[in-house]
This record gives C-alpha cells, structure tokens and sequence, in this order.
C-alpha cells in the first residue's frame, strides 16, 4: 500500500483499531459493572429480607408482650370488679342493719344504744361489728349514704347481685 501511494494509509487503520479496542474494552468493563450491580442488589434483598424477618418476630414478640399484659390487666379490672360487688353487698349489708336499728330505735323510743352484729357475713372472720351511736351517725349521714346508692341504682344492683346473702344477713339480724 505504501509503494502504491497510500502511505497515509496505516493512519486510517491504527485509528480504526484504537476505537474498535476502546468500544470492546468499554463494553468488557460495563459487563463486569452491570455484574456488580446485580450483585449488590441481591446482597441488599437478603438483608432486607433478613430484617424484615428481625422486624417481624420483634413485631410478634412486641404483640406478644401487649396481649399477656392486657390479659393480666383484665384479670386485675375482673378481681376489681368482684371486690368492688363485694364492698357493695357489704355497704348494703350496713344499711339494711342502719335500716333495721333506725326502725328498732325508733319503736324503743329513741334511748336504745347498742352494738349491732350479724354474725358472719362471708368476709371470712372478719369482725363484723358496727357500733352506732348517735355522735358517730347522724340521721343526714345515713340519708346521704342512702341517697347516694339509690341515684347511682347501685342498692338495686347489689342487691341482685347478692340478694341472697343481705337477705339472709338482716334475717339473721333480725333474730
């Protein structure tokens, strides 16, 4: 070629080879590139699949924990619930006996002080003596104390509840 008269020739060629090479070396780092990135995704989908799973069972256990409190803040609102209808027989129980010693006090003419017992109330042995005297109970107290149970419906409530033991309590007292 160069004796023909294209000595400029190789020029044209050598170009032509350094262009091809950087395309091929292009695409050669651009596949190890594109290689890599999938790489780094895969990795990072395993660690957040890998987290998830840690959120999760935190998540579970967290649950877990929420319902065995709330299970044992019910059974606290239910032993609650049943000391309070117990207070409530208990208050019923007094004001009958308040009731009952009113109306004894009043047939005996006013001048009758004494201890009142019902013997066993259910409170397991628990004394159960009320010692009323005129400072210590006024007729407005016992009227308020009545008043309060009756608005509210509690004296009805209670008394459904646990009629059974006031009635057999101001039977007892009665005797």
């Amino acid at each position: 070629l160069m004796e023909s008269g294209y000595q400029w020739a190789w020029v044209g060629f050598m170009i032509w080879v350094i262009i091809t090479a950087f395309f091929f070396i292009s695409l050669i780092v651009a596949v190890v590139c594109e290689s890599l990135f999938e790489l780094n995704d895969i990795k990072e989908k395993s660690r957040q699949k890998k987290m998830f799973k840690h959120q999760n069972n935190a998540a579970k256990n967290q649950t877990k924990k929420l319902m065995d409190e709330n299970k044992h803040l019910l059974e606290i609102q239910q032993e609650m619930l049943a000391n309070q209808i117990v207070m409530q027989k208990t208050l019923m129980e007094v004001v009958e006996q308040l009731q009952e010693y009113k109306k004894r006090d009043a047939v005996d003419g006013g001048d009758n002080v004494d201890n009142v017992d019902d013997g066993d109330n259910g409170d397991n042995g628990r004394a159960s003596q009320l010692d009323v005297s005129e400072q210590s109970l006024s007729e407005k107290t016992m009227s308020n104390l009545l008043a309060t149970f009756a608005a509210d419906g509690t004296i009805r409530r209670a008394s459904e509840a646990g009629g059974a033991s006031s009635r057999r309590s101001s039977a007892d007292s009665k005797r």
